[in-house]
């Protein structure tokens, strides 16, 4: 296991061709988020391998690769599934609940996938927002400093839209599309923190 965690974290797994325009290494960084996540969980339930270093790593090298994954792509005809960020979600709600890992690495986590998020500007319809949706709504679980950090994040989200002006393309399409099935998985995710839900509803903001 730890063999498998190494490869799998390594540079040439995790970033393979991932500057590149589509091609099928997403495949395989892909999935080896999603490993990750299994290793994490059998990790926490007691098989405890992953030591401080490789964690410290692991946060690092998720972190970049959230940053630097463009691809979007769920299902590929004749292929399966890519579901990269379907996969982010796995592996940051195994993290979520990880009584070892400071705070500050959690939110570090939080805010690269919310604000590589906004960034994007493909489609995101494969379920991957319902999924990112769980995991802010674990985290904020776990301590009342994600609940705020997180709002503090929707109302800058919403503030840097409401004062940008942009021209009509498809890509600006896709990001506030994108925005706003995140949202709305938010809003009907039954765990979400109540504040949350509670500035969503006041705001009205989960709508186009």
């Amino acid at each position: 296991m730890v063999r498998t965690f190494d490869r799998l974290t390594s540079d040439q797994v995790l970033f393979a061709h991932i500057n590149e325009k589509e091609n099928d290494a997403a495949f395989l960084r892909s999935f080896a988020v999603m490993m990750l996540a299994s290793l994490i969980y059998i990790d926490r339930a007691g098989a405890a391998f992953i030591d401080h270093a490789r964690k410290n790593k692991l946060v690092e090298q998720l972190a970049i690769y959230i940053m630097l994954e463009n691809d979007t792509r769920g299902f590929v005809a004749n292929q399966g599934w890519v579901h990269a960020y379907t996969h982010i979600g796995n592996v940051l709600d195994e993290l979520a609940s990880d009584e070892e890992l400071l705070r500050a690495d959690k939110i570090l986590l939080m805010a690269t996938v919310i604000e590589k998020f906004r960034r994007l500007t493909t489609p995101l319809i494969y379920g991957e927002p319902t999924r990112l949706a769980v995991y802010f709504a674990d985290q904020l679980l776990e301590d009342d400093v994600y609940q705020q950090f997180l709002l503090i994040e929707l109302r800058e989200w919403r503030r840097a839209l409401a004062s940008t002006q942009v021209r009509e393309t498809q890509a600006m399409w896709n990001a506030i599309f994108n925005r706003q099935r995140l949202l709305q998985a938010m809003m009907l995710n039954s765990n979400m923190a109540k504040a949350v839900v509670e500035y969503l509803e006041d705001s009205n903001d989960f709508t186009i």
